[in-house]
């Protein structure tokens, strides 16, 4: 699929950013879609990610069912609002909202792990 690397390519990626960041100190983020269930093809998920990710970014294939979007010199912030951004887009067409993780390097200081996206979307609470 075009614009969207291979798990493998993918992975590759991400392991050439991690060691790119470990050398410069730089932060980067990733964002881990499961998008099985939303009932949306993966090019429309694909087209809405590539839409609200940077062109610097990368996407990639993860599993069978799964999108990753690496996003180069992002801290958690920036890519916690925009993984909230997105599962809300990924979720209008059906009103079910995939599972997100966002990971980012270096971690923060006091929290451990991935940290998963909650929001709100016409009153009812989603965890991404």
């Amino acid at each position: 699929m075009p614009g969207v690397e291979s798990e493998v390519r993918f992975r590759a990626l991400l392991e050439q950013e991690l060691r790119w960041s470990s050398r410069t100190g730089k932060p980067f983020a990733v964002l881990v879609f499961e998008i099985r269930s939303l009932g949306l093809a993966l090019h429309e998920a694909v087209g809405l990610i590539r839409s609200r990710v940077r062109a610097t970014d990368a996407l990639g294939r993860l599993g069978s069912d799964g999108l990753g979007a690496l996003l180069r010199q992002a801290g958690e912030g920036g890519a916690s609002e925009l993984a909230e951004e997105l599962c809300e887009a990924l979720a209008a067409p059906s009103g079910r909202f995939p599972r997100c993780v966002v990971h980012t390097h270096p971690p923060p200081l006091f929290r451990r792990g991935p940290k998963r996206v909650s929001g709100r979307l016409a009153g009812r609470s989603k965890t991404a």
